[in-house]
């Protein structure tokens, strides 16, 4: 048998077809090819500001396959090596516990949930923070991935080294941890008899080594000039510390539950029949084995039914500490893997019961495919967007490069939102998590909004926020230039763009 970290003939083809599965899953978003939020400064000033966020590695990272500073737009290339390191890692995951249940078809099925999570879109979306966010993701399945049989302190450094990357890549995805944890947990409920041991000292390593980076990584990187010093500050000791964190994760749930309100009756369905079903299949399993008897049968029904929520609820947990934390969707870049425990729970059942299979593997195909269909939505709506948003750029900044014929005006302010394309507004009342997703620019932020108008201006106007006196120019009506969308008004040496 080969090493742990080589695939042979059946799990390389598996690979094949879980990478090019990836890609096409990927692939509106390559296809869109759009600048998402921090794109546009990091493609426009070459910087980096990763460590400014605590994460050293993921700044290592992207200067290394940039070839040093400042970084260039080198997408889709991060995304598609993204894709072939996740689904790498994947399948050795499957290797290392599922080999004993092995079935190509509802592997590959199951272990899509990983990178179709539809919250991951987002994360997907970023043409540099892509490759930081997955391989934090890829190497949290690396250290579960690993033999049990491995001694414990080899597998305690290991897991030490993992928990100190993963957090210096990116913070949200330390989660997955735990719930892998939980994963492995189950596997020795099923009578894994080392994995309940491996995976302590996993967690032990993967522990330490979050704590260092946070005694010792995030407060040498992590900047204390600005929004990111108070976006990472933790809760205190204090009482009201336990009421913050219990409303972080009541906010987090009710957020996932707005994505789920939002699918189609079919999507909610078929979700609920494969998480229902997969749980009452493996309860079912577990009640008939007979030699499971007294206190441990009963913790063994216990722990088979909560460990689902416990699963999902960890791939946010440690963000819940979080004193000021607000909702996005790519903090729940690791919420896929709550699926996938479930798929393996149906998975072990087949495995015992193969009359299930057939029904067990459409159920779980139609869960996957709707988040294709979810995400080929997204794609197209992105792209949407972006060739109305580059049709309202390019009439601004003519309009404003023939304002400022004579040089006489310095700076420029948006007030007022843009408009969405009608496509995309059409595709939010379908999906209303959409609104979040899917970005309008322009705006006076020179880090995202405003530096999109930078790509299409020369360097004799700057962006600068709205002053009293600009709002009292606006008021008085009298624009220098009008049209449906927007309106052109002077102040001194500013012009101001007001959205209608």
């Amino acid at each position: 048998m080969g090493k742990w970290y080589q695939l042979d003939r059946r799990y390389g083809i598996l690979y094949i077809k879980l990478a090019v599965l990836s890609l096409l899953y990927v692939f509106p978003v390559i296809l869109a090819n759009v600048y998402y939020n921090d794109d546009l400064a990091r493609s426009l000033y070459g910087a980096t500001g990763w460590s400014g966020d605590g994460r050293p590695l993921g700044e290592a990272l992207m200067l290394f396959l940039c070839g040093g500073e400042p970084v260039s737009d080198i997408a889709p290339l991060p995304l598609i090596l993204s894709v072939f390191l996740l689904s790498y890692v994947l399948v050795l995951y499957a290797r290392a516990n599922l080999d004993s249940v092995f079935d190509e078809t509802f592997l590959l099925c199951i272990l899509l949930f990983v990178i179709t999570n539809p919250f991951a879109v987002v994360n997907i979306s970023y043409r540099f923070d892509c490759i930081i966010m997955f391989s934090a993701l890829s190497l949290s399945f690396l250290i579960f991935a690993m033999p049990d049989t491995l001694p414990g302190v080899w597998l305690f450094i290991c897991s030490f080294l993992a928990g100190a990357a993963v957090m210096s890549l990116y913070q949200a995805v330390i989660g997955l941890c735990i719930a892998l944890f939980i994963i492995h947990l189950f596997y020795a409920v099923l009578g894994a008899e080392k994995a309940a041991v491996s995976g302590a000292w996993r967690m032990a390593g993967i522990g330490a080594g979050a704590i260092f980076y946070k005694l010792v990584i995030a407060g040498r990187y992590v900047s204390s000039t600005d929004w990111r010093y108070e976006a990472s500050r933790v809760v205190g000791f204090a009482p009201e510390s336990v009421k913050i964190v219990l409303d972080n994760i009541v906010n987090a749930c009710r957020y996932i539950k707005g994505y789920v309100a939002g699918i189609s009756r079919v999507n909610q369905v078929s979700l609920i029949l494969f998480c229902l079903g997969s749980v009452g299949a493996v309860l079912y399993l577990y009640i008939r084995d007979r030699h499971k008897k007294g206190v441990v049968r009963t913790g063994g029904i216990l722990f088979l039914l909560v460990s689902p929520v416990l699963a999902a609820v960890s791939t946010f947990l440690p963000l819940m500490v979080l004193s000021a934390l607000t909702m996005r969707s790519r903090i729940f870049i690791a919420f896929g893997v709550s699926l996938l425990y479930v798929g393996i729970m149906l998975l072990c059942c087949c495995r015992k019961y193969g009359k299930l299979r057939r029904a067990a593997i459409a159920l779980t195909a139609v869960c996957v495919f709707f988040h294709f269909t979810f995400m080929y939505s997204y794609g197209n709506a992105l792209k949407s967007q972006d060739e109305y948003q580059k049709y309202l750029v390019y009439h601004i900044a003519h309009d404003l490069e023939e304002i400022n014929g004579e040089g006489s005006f310095q700076t420029v302010s948006f007030a007022g939102q843009p408009p969405k394309a009608r496509q995309v507004q059409k595709i939010c009342l379908k999906y209303p998590f959409m609104n979040e997703l899917i970005p309008v620019y322009l705006d006076n932020d020179t880090w995202i909004g405003g530096a999109w108008l930078y790509h299409y201006l020369q360097y004799d106007l700057t962006i600068g926020n709205m002053e009293e006196s600009d709002w009292e120019v606006v008021q008085a009506g009298e624009s220098a230039l009008n049209n449906s969308v927007y309106s052109c008004y002077l102040n001194g040496t500013r012009i101001i763009v007001h959205f209608h």
